[in-house]
């Protein structure tokens, strides 16, 4: 009896928890419209270390601050770019890199790479094929794919995210996502109350710290670059090596934000220079873009990037395609 009763209640408990946070969903749809679009990341479609969008697709990309709302479209491979890889020829340039090569925030007319080719008019074709939250094994997976889809480009234009892209990627392996993870991914593109209660989470330090220290939440207090090690800077050298050494290729570095923030920017630095550095030791060439931002602005974070996010908006991008176009020697 007492059991009987136990799943009665338990059953009542579920049932009015379900009704309650769809109300609550309900509600943040309907007065907090900003949240229903809350992960702007593009769609992704995972196989083995390639990683592409759902092709022939559209989406928006949607800040909540709103810095940006931008409708992408990907092409029949799953990239944006309305340039067929099968159209390519070995005169042309092929750009690699994450989320800043592929141009979030900004229209797909505004990226660097087509500025660039604006800028270069017939003398060559640029075929894009960035693709957000990649890394170098996911570059290198991506350019196997675009070559066998007919790519044949002997020139290279390679984005290095000091943010996120310098790992020991000789330690490197093909990890299945956890169901925890696939959970969190579902809510994340699906739920508006999630993107409600996640922002108002980390928009308070002291309730981070508090979910922190219970292991519930990564610690964010340090800034990731901290977590470079010399090993990570040669491993990553190492694997750049790898994928350019077919191709005329130039390395542009897009610096971390944390170069111009005084109270990272020391260690920020030393990083950042010595990573240039061993990319120089292998002869590979460099654009570094910190160089070149400090060179024209004495507020490169505010100027180049948006104010909330972390991307180049489309002034940073315009420089970018312009310091690109003089390095060219193509």
């Amino acid at each position: 009896m007492l059991r009987k009763i136990f799943n009665i209640n338990l059953f009542l408990f579920l049932l009015s928890t379900a009704l309650s946070l769809l109300f609550a969903e309900f509600l943040v749809r309907t007065f907090f419209p900003e949240y229903v679009i809350w992960n702007y990341s593009l769609p992704l479609e995972k196989n083995g270390f390639r990683l592409l969008g759902h092709p022939n697709s559209t989406f928006v990309q949607k800040d909540q601050h709103k810095d940006f709302h931008v409708k992408v479209f990907l092409n029949q491979y799953g990239f944006r770019d309305k340039n067929d890889l099968k159209d390519s020829r070995k005169r042309d340039a092929v750009i690699l890199g994450d989320s800043f090569c592929f141009g979030n925030g900004v229209e797909e007319e505004k990226r660097f790479g087509n500025v660039l080719q604006k800028m270069m008019s017939d003398s060559f074709n640029v075929y894009n094929i960035g693709i957000p939250s990649c890394h170098f094994l996911n570059y290198k997976s991506n350019l196997e794919y675009a070559k066998k889809l007919g790519l044949q480009t002997q020139k290279m234009i390679l984005g290095v995210c000091m943010e996120n892209d310098l790992k020991e990627y000789d330690k490197m392996k093909l990890d299945k996502e956890s169901v925890w993870r696939n959970i969190k991914k579902w809510f994340n593109n699906n739920s508006a109350l999630y993107a409600f209660v996640g922002q108002k989470i980390h928009s308070s330090e002291v309730i981070e710290n508090i979910l922190s220290g219970l292991g519930l939440m990564n610690d964010h207090t340090l800034p990731s670059m901290y977590a470079v090690s010399d090993a990570a800077i040669k491993s990553s050298a190492d694997e750049l090596e790898k994928i350019t050494k077919d191709y005329d290729a130039l390395i542009v570095i897009i610096p971390s934000r944390l170069v111009w923030i005084e109270k990272h920017q020391a260690k920020a630095n030393e990083i950042h220079q010595k990573f240039i550095q061993k990319l120089k030791d292998k002869s590979l060439k460099v654009l570094d873009m910190k160089s070149v931002f400090d060179s024209v602005s004495q507020h490169p974070l505010e100027d180049f990037h948006f104010e909330h996010d972390g991307h180049w908006n489309t002034k940073g991008h315009q420089l970018v395609a312009k310091a690109i176009y003089e390095q060219l020697t193509f």
